[in-house]
């Protein structure tokens, strides 16, 4: 039983291989494909002056994000959630002395 589940295993192993290989071969074969050309060159670089400006802004995001709206009204609500409940608290407390 073990070994019917181990030579399965090692079945899908080789089959997964054998895929990957396909992929690299099939990634290989569409680079040489590719013709490099100026506009593409262009686009790749716009690419990446993109993305570091979008690492920059959602940086930027996460340090404002103390000060969203949202996030200041649902502190305001635990706040005062919290305070209800110990007022909840003393009160049986005392009614308990």
């Amino acid at each position: 039983m073990v070994q019917a589940k181990l030579e399965t295993v090692k079945e899908t192993g080789r089959a997964h291989r054998a895929q990957i290989v396909e992929v690299k071969s099939a990634i290989e074969v569409a680079k040489a494909e590719r013709i490099e050309c100026d506009v593409r060159s262009q686009k790749l670089r716009k690419l990446s002056e993109l993305k570091k400006t979008l690492c920059i802004l959602e940086a930027e995001l996460t340090a404002y994000g103390d000060s969203n709206p949202a996030k200041v009204v649902e502190v305001r609500r635990a706040a005062f959630l919290a305070k209800e409940a110990v007022f909840r608290w003393t009160d049986n407390y005392s009614m308990l002395l």
